[in-house]
């Protein structure tokens, strides 16, 4: 029902309201299923980043406990999202079209780290390429951990739609990114040496994946005594920064008979008058 019902922002665009429809529509038997958790299973998304606090980490379905906390996003740091926080260290953010728990729910969960979807070669001058379209080829699946292999670059196609496969040890292993590609074609037209047969000798590590899946054991549940409300960051910025201008700007009134002192000499200033 939420994926199919949730708005996406194409949907948005066009005025489409599935999300209001399918509730009137199916209203008592959502209500009826309320007693349930009705979603289990989540996936967090920006785990490559610096901003996870367990990067470089590969999880295999380890149980650990969780909770959801309100805080900046790393890509736009004056907007908060609800973070997913593992063994208390922050693992990812929840895509904003899909289902959330509440912020300060703590529970139990497995993750699961899916196949990486790149791998980045390095060779012995240290210059990189990096791989992807993994899963059409020969190792769909296999975690590159620095091992060694002889690298050759074949074009596949003509002209415009050209499409330059790497090959570990004969094998085929991907697809070479259009950034990397670019970079090698202008190395090589340099030295007058072909892309196409190009071989050398590299070592290959897969990249950290983008995502990771959640896995909620629904007995072990716990919702926060007080439910906190989403605010976006930004909000908050601009009132304190309204209330700084505020206290910087406002000077009090002195009645007329006041006593002025001059600063340095501390003497009242209308003494002289």
């Amino acid at each position: 029902m939420w994926q199919v019902s949730t708005v996406s922002k194409e949907d948005v665009e066009r005025g489409f309201k599935k999300t209001s429809a399918a509730f009137a529509i199916f209203g008592e038997e959502l209500v009826g299923r309320l007693d349930k958790l009705q979603f289990t299973e989540f996936a967090v998304v920006g785990t490559h980043k610096p901003s996870n606090e367990h990067l470089g980490r590969k999880w295999v379905g380890e149980k650990v406990e969780c909770h959801i906390e309100q805080l900046p996003d790393p890509a736009n740091p004056t907007q908060n999202r609800r973070w997913l926080v593992a063994e208390n260290k922050k693992l990812g953010v929840f895509r904003s079209e899909s289902a959330q728990l509440p912020i300060g729910t703590s529970f139990t969960a497995e993750i699961t780290s899916p196949p990486s979807t790149s791998v980045i070669i390095t060779s012995t001058q240290g210059n990189q390429l990096k791989v992807g379209q993994l899963k059409k080829y020969t190792f769909p699946e296999r975690e590159w951990k620095g091992e060694d292999g002889v690298i050759t670059i074949k074009i596949a196609g003509s002209g415009k739609a050209v499409t330059p496969v790497v090959f570990v040890d004969d094998k085929p292993l991907g697809v070479v990114d259009k950034e990397s590609f670019k970079l090698l074609s202008e190395r090589l037209n340099v030295r007058g040496i072909k892309v196409d047969g190009f071989q050398f000798q590299g070592r290959l590590e897969s990249t950290p994946a983008t995502i990771a899946n959640i896995k909620v054991e629904p007995e072990t549940i716990r919702y926060p005594q007080v439910w906190a409300r989403e605010e976006a960051l930004v909000r908050e910025k601009k009132i304190k920064a309204n209330e700084k201008v505020s206290i910087r700007t406002e000077i009090p009134t002195s009645p007329p008979d006041a006593t002025y002192y001059d600063y340095k000499t501390n003497i009242p200033a209308n003494s002289h008058q």
